[in-house]
């Protein structure tokens, strides 16, 4: 469970209206699933804007090494999934 409040994507009203699985070569675009898959989404967000692009988190991002904001507590997550590496 993440510190931060983040979208139950399984609670979330009209999900199934909203499913998205696209395929192009190896890549999977798809909704978060599982709260396992925002937090990876969230941390990668703190990699690029904050680690790579110099932007200046929160203490408490900082802290997580989590990139999030008010709106992830509301929003759906979009992820790209390179299927020939796997998971991990």
């Amino acid at each position: 469970m993440t510190p931060f409040p983040i979208a139950d994507p399984r609670d979330a009203e009209g999900f199934a209206a909203r499913q998205i699985d696209e395929r192009v070569g190896r890549l999977r675009v798809r909704l978060a699933e599982t709260e396992a898959e925002i937090d990876a989404a969230l941390a990668l967000r703190y990699r690029i804007f904050y680690e790579e692009m110099a932007a200046r988190p929160t203490g408490e991002m900082a802290r997580l090494k989590r990139d999030f904001d008010a709106f992830d507590a509301h929003c759906d997550h979009l992820i790209v999934l390179d299927e020939d590496l796997g998971v991990g």
